[in-house]
């Protein structure tokens, strides 16, 4: 169970700092997403992905982290689409 004061954000945006990607929540991983599509809503696909990692401060696109964001992303992309 989370507890937090009564008006903060349900997730906070931070920078990768120590983690590695594993231990960055998916949750956290999907606001990134709706931040750049609102910031810039043409970007998609590679670009979208890239920009993710850009943002964690991450280089290199491993196959793992590339599933681990196209499922993020297209989850957050249903999310939007239902509400």
């Amino acid at each position: 169970q989370i507890v937090r004061k009564v008006g903060t954000p349900a997730v906070v945006l931070r920078t990768r700092g120590d983690r590695t990607f594993d231990e960055i929540p998916p949750d956290e991983i999907s606001a990134m997403i709706r931040q750049l599509r609102k910031q810039s809503p043409s970007l998609e696909g590679e670009e979208l992905l890239r920009s993710v990692l850009d943002h964690f401060r991450i280089k290199r696109m491993t196959s793992n982290i590339r599933t681990i964001l196209t499922l993020v992303k297209d989850r957050t992309e249903n999310q939007i689409g239902d509400s």
